[in-house]
């Protein structure tokens, strides 16, 4: 790499350093030392917070100025000292909004049913500077809330009406939402269209090995070491069983501590629970 012969901006040394360096417009002081005092000495941004974190008390790191809204003093920092003129966001928002144009054009549609929103996108002006202008003239700002409601009460804007639709089960009218056709829960597990779509889609997830659990994972790991035929996942009619022997003609069911409420975990049982533990008791139905 070619080197290239400079002068240290602050102490005045002659150092080396790469073509590279220079082209990013680095490459000005001679070592760190001289870098954070030039910094330091000429106020700049890229040390300012280094050297407050250091000196709690670095006072002349702030310039003190007035904001042009209500005139109160503030300290602002060294290098925001040129563009920044307020001394909150509240003024900041007041000055914006009397920096607009077209001032009685945004009230004139505001009041015909524009949106905050709206106006902004339309003006090219900060939300914040609109409400502030709105309220100066006595104007309560809607919500988005009460803007849909404002909107829909005057007819304007394609507002779908919802029309009640009977249940399919048990023909109770209700709202529907997207493609419902139950009323509840409850009813839609009444179909039997319904269950059998549920039934096929747990079939698959099964197959696909997707409802696999740890336990079941060991066991079968455990029958390939002992060098036991078995079937995963083994359907039954409506049924799926984790493991069937068919030298043996046995049927294996492995379930964990919850389905099984071990005491040990479960002091009290959910109603799932007691409805497994009851199934478990009596003899399985098979259809």
């Amino acid at each position: 790499m070619t080197k290239i012969e400079k002068t240290c901006l602050l102490c005045g040394k002659n150092f080396e350093t790469t073509a590279y360096i220079v082209e990013k417009g680095e490459g000005k002081f001679c070592s760190r030392k001289c870098t954070v005092k030039y910094h330091i000495e000429h106020k700049t941004s890229m040390f300012s917070d280094y050297v407050r974190s250091k000196n709690k008390d670095a006072n002349w790191l702030e310039d003190e100025k007035n904001c042009i809204v209500c005139g109160k003093a503030y300290k602002a920092r060294h290098f925001n000292i040129n563009h920044q003129r307020y001394c909150s966001k509240t003024c900041q928002y007041i000055g914006e909004a009397r920096e607009l144009s077209n001032k009685s054009e945004i009230i004139d549609l505001y009041s015909k049913g524009y949106g905050v929103f709206k106006l902004g996108r339309k003006f090219n002006a900060p939300q914040n500077a609109i409400s502030a202008l709105l309220t100066q003239n006595g104007i309560r700002v809607r919500s988005a809330v009460e803007q849909r409601m404002y909107l829909r009460s005057r007819g304007i804007g394609n507002w779908p009406q919802k029309i009640m639709k009977p249940c399919k089960i048990c023909g109770k009218p209700f709202y529907p939402k997207l493609n419902k056709r139950y009323c509840s829960v409850k009813s839609e597990f009444k179909d039997p269209e319904m269950r059998n779509e549920m039934r096929q889609r747990a079939f698959k997830s099964i197959l696909a090995g997707k409802s696999n659990t740890t336990i079941e994972k060991k066991i079968a790991a455990f029958l390939i070491e002992q060098k036991i035929l078995f079937k995963h996942q083994y359907q039954l009619g409506y049924w799926s069983f984790d493991f069937f022997i068919p030298n043996d003609n046995t049927l294996m069911e492995i379930d964990g501590d919850y389905w099984h409420g071990n005491p040990k975990f479960f002091k009290e049982l959910n109603s799932t629970q007691l409805k497994t533990s009851k199934m478990i008791k009596e003899k399985p139905r098979m259809p």
